[in-house]
């Protein structure tokens, strides 16, 4: 494989102008992958991610996924990660990204030692921004580090089939065993290089032959989480994650038109167009057997072999294909090159703009954020939160995590209705919770609730007493039309027994709920239950306030008791009043007395509860 002569040319334009040409390629792709990274909520595989890696030491990961069907690098090294750089968006985002620019670089390299300097570098411009390219290795998955290797497994087996020593077949080797640590669909790019190797490449049966010794060595390599997937996690698991998972495209031409422009930025024409005329340089006389020929076959040829199976098992899905991006966009930066300087610049200019400024949607995104955001501005510390999300559980107890603080607890019972496995009864496991606790959260969307129901009977002693319906999302809800909204449902034990105390001859107070501290600047949500002893003549209000020692009222709230007019009561009917009370940021630490008054707006003169004015109803401790 000869240096291209317009390679030997380029050497004479200057090398700091070429260095800094990548170098601001690089920074291009770090900014596309990095840039609004953390603005955007956990999906429900990235929860998943965490879930597997909560334990962080490799063993704990791997007895996660022993049972499960992943392959185990990325996981490992996730776990690894958290550890060092911590649990926000960004930081376990940056995993990936670094894979992604890693991963820039490599397309670089590949481009240039098969089509050479511009082609390398029109090819890395082009995966630096390509959405596809971009998306994946900006998420908390494993496609990230499966993109980083198979770039980096086709550059070793080029320079492994330039020349064929032990030392680039080892290197080789060890890059496809990563691979198929990473993910089981490198099976397809590993078996693709075997079929070049064996089949296309014109190199001597000695050089092939320690080729074939290098693919049994990967094989060697890959015997231990062989054995794990035959006795632990089983054939028919593994195949069930890829095989018609949501999101695969059927082989129709409208299916394929639509990945075609997933794959092509959402610019099928002209990328599209690009790696066609790129492709023209390939399969040029004696190009085919080298190594534009495995870049051509390693990328469009690859994704043809995966239409085809795609008719008897479903193998096409954005996640899928997305490790082929390396050798597509080399394709198509081979095509930009062989363009006129003028027209490239411009053409590169354009594609780069449309990339970047209307990209085609990869993932839709719930928004769990919003519904987390709305949960915690009701929420009071310790109580639990149920998650009945089905697959969305683990996702959207992260953006709760992040908004109510680490030590909220979040109950998961996803383990209990997994269709993995036999669906189990979920109220035997969270009962002893229910019965600890006077306030319990419900987050429920499109997975059948057991809990939700149970809490709703009469007969469970609680009631719903506030109810927030967040909208999931347009994308969202394009694909669950029935479902559009995620439920979030504080329920709260009816109080029983006698009154609290009695105001006039009018209002029983049945129960006064508040946490027992709080913190400076916080929200303190005081829960009062009402029933009217008698018809209120007036529509009267209810004040809640805290005090400091010196009997100073440091905050304040007034309003109708349950948001309604009492003048509309029955007597003895049971009403939820919730107050809420911002405290002051500089407040100092102490006790703090929590009391209130029932009075007439009119006059505001407050009603006498047993004899006093105001009563209290607990103590609030700042530390």
């Amino acid at each position: 494989m000869q240096e291209s002569t317009e390679d030997s040319q380029l050497k004479t334009e200057g090398f700091p102008r070429w260095l800094l040409l990548i170098a601001a390629i690089l920074l291009l792709a770090t900014a596309a992958r990095v840039i609004h990274s953390d603005g955007w909520p956990l999906w429900t595989d990235e929860g998943w991610s965490l879930w597997i890696t909560a334990g962080h030491t490799p063993a704990a990961v791997l007895d996660q996924l022993a049972a499960d069907r992943h392959p185990p690098l990325y996981f490992l090294l996730l776990g690894l990660w958290r550890a060092v750089a911590g649990d926000s968006r960004l930081a376990l985002r940056l995993l990936s990204a670094l894979c992604g620019v890693l991963a820039t670089a490599l397309t670089y390299r590949l481009g240039r030692d098969t089509f050479g300097r511009r082609a390398g570098a029109s090819g890395a411009l082009i995966f630096a921004a390509l959405p596809l390219a971009v998306y994946y290795t900006q998420v908390v998955r494993h496609y990230g580090l499966l993109i980083l290797l198979a770039a980096l497994s086709a550059l070793l087996f080029v320079r492994a089939l330039r020349r064929p020593t032990a030392a680039r077949i080892g290197l080789y080797a060890l890059s496809a065993a990563a691979v198929l640590y990473t993910e089981y669909s490198g099976v397809l790019l590993i078996g693709m290089q075997v079929i070049f190797g064996l089949l296309v490449w014109r190199g001597a049966w000695a050089d092939k032959r320690r080729l074939l010794a290098g693919w049994i060595g990967v094989g060697l390599l890959c015997l231990p989480w062989v054995y794990v997937v035959l006795v632990y996690q089983g054939l028919e698991n593994v195949t069930r994650g890829v095989s018609a998972a949501p999101g695969t495209y059927a082989t129709t031409p409208a299916d394929l038109l639509a990945l075609g422009g997933v794959l092509a930025g959402g610019q099928l024409a002209l990328t599209g167009g690009l790696a066609l005329l790129g492709g023209g340089a390939a399969v040029r006389p004696g190009a085919l057997r080298g190594g534009r020929g495995y870049v051509l076959l390693g990328g469009a040829g690859l994704l043809g072999l995966m239409i085809l199976g795609n008719l008897v098992t479903g193998l096409l899905a954005n996640r899928t294909v997305a490790f082929l991006t390396p050798p597509l966009a080399i394709l198509a930066g081979a095509g930009l090159a062989r363009l006129e300087r003028p027209a490239q610049g411009v053409l590169a200019a354009a594609l780069i703009g449309l990339f970047l400024a209307a990209p085609p949607l990869i993932q839709p995104h719930m928004q769990t954020d919003r519904a987390a955001e709305a949960l915690a501005g009701q929420y009071t510390p310790g109580d639990p939160v149920v998650l009945e999300m089905g697959w969305d559980d683990d996702a959207t107890g992260y953006e709760l995590a992040r908004v109510l603080g680490p030590g909220a607890p979040l109950i998961r019972t996803l383990a209990w209705v997994d269709h993995t496995g036999s669906p189990e009864p979920v109220l035997p496991h969270v009962q002893a919770i229910l019965d600890s606790h006077d306030r319990v959260w419900v987050v429920n969307w499109l997975s059948a609730p057991q809990v939700l129901p149970y809490l709703d009977d009469p007969a469970s002693g609680f009631r719903r007493v506030i109810t927030q319906a967040t909208p999931t999302g347009a994308d969202y809800a394009a694909a669950f039309p029935t479902d559009t909204t995620i439920e979030a449902v504080l329920f709260e034990r009816v109080p029983s027994g006698d009154a609290l105390a009695t105001f006039g001859d009018l209002f029983a107070l049945r129960g006064a709920l508040l946490p027992a501290t709080a913190g400076p600047g916080e929200t303190v949500h005081v829960d009062l239950w009402w029933s009217a002893l008698a018809a209120p003549p007036l529509d009267y209000s209810v004040g809640v306030f805290v005090m400091d020692s010196g009997g100073g009222v440091v905050a304040q709230h007034d309003g109708p008791p349950g948001g309604e007019p009492t003048t509309t009561w029955t007597p003895g009917d049971l009403h939820f009043d919730r107050h809420s009370l911002a405290l002051p940021a500089g407040l100092p630490p102490g006790d703090y007395r929590v009391g209130l008054t029932v009075y007439w707006y009119g006059d505001s003169v407050p009603l006498a509860a047993d004899g006093e004015t105001p009563i209290m109803v607990g103590t609030l401790s700042l530390p």
